[in-house]
């Protein structure tokens, strides 16, 4: 065992990650807070697999008295409707002997252009984009016009700051759809993976994509 990578998933259910290692983030329990770091097992992405990794722990006692919460995740993806869950069920076990667990389930829309109201929605935001390149010429020749002058109105500086927030958000909106193909084809190509799509939701939590 000189190296991680010649691990069996079983050995590797016993090797503390960081929270860095996982791309983790904090959950906020019941009884208490945790961080994104612990020990991961990988059931795979098979019925076979997954029963043969819990009988494996099972066997050797991986979660035994000194344990204090287990997390359970899976993703769930629909391609028709573009749209994947990421679903988190932690169970803490408190001293007294029960269980209490807490469910939480993210929603991640992949492609935003599907069926009817993702045309309608297209339609809509190339008019928008539309106009506002032409307001944006209109105001680039007035201020070729008034020059300093222009900058001496309250609603000139209005519609600039409104310009300036409208090509954030073309930014944004363009780092979004280049992180999700990003991830769509990390998914694709690392089945089981729940990290990949857990980076995506915290991305979209921390930029404030809708």
């Amino acid at each position: 065992m000189s190296h991680k990578t010649d691990l069996t998933d079983l050995q590797k259910a016993f090797l503390y990650r960081t929270e860095e290692d996982l791309s983790g983030q904090s959950f906020e329990g019941s009884l208490s807070s945790y961080p994104g770091g612990g020990y991961v097992a990988s059931l795979g992405v098979t019925l076979d697999s997954a029963t043969r990794m819990m009988n494996n722990l099972h066997r050797t006692r991986w979660i035994d008295i000194y344990t204090r919460a287990v997390f359970v995740e899976f993703n769930v993806l629909n391609p028709g409707s573009s749209l994947a869950n990421l679903v988190t069920v932690l169970f803490e076990f408190p001293t007294i002997g029960e269980t209490v667990w807490t469910p939480r389930v993210e929603i991640v829309q992949l492609y935003r252009y599907t069926g009817a109201n993702g045309v309608v929605a297209l339609v809509s935001e190339i008019m928008c984009a539309i106009f506002v390149v032409i307001v944006t010429i209109m105001e680039m020749r007035k201020v070729c016009r008034e020059r300093l002058t222009y900058f001496g109105s309250f609603w000139n500086w209005s519609q600039l700051v409104t310009l300036v927030f409208f090509y954030v958000a073309v930014v944004l909106y363009t780092l979004r759809c280049i992180w999700t193909m990003r991830v769509v084809d990390n998914m694709m190509n690392n089945p089981g993976n729940l990290r990949i799509l857990t980076s995506h939701v915290v991305s979209r939590v921390c930029i404030g994509w809708a």
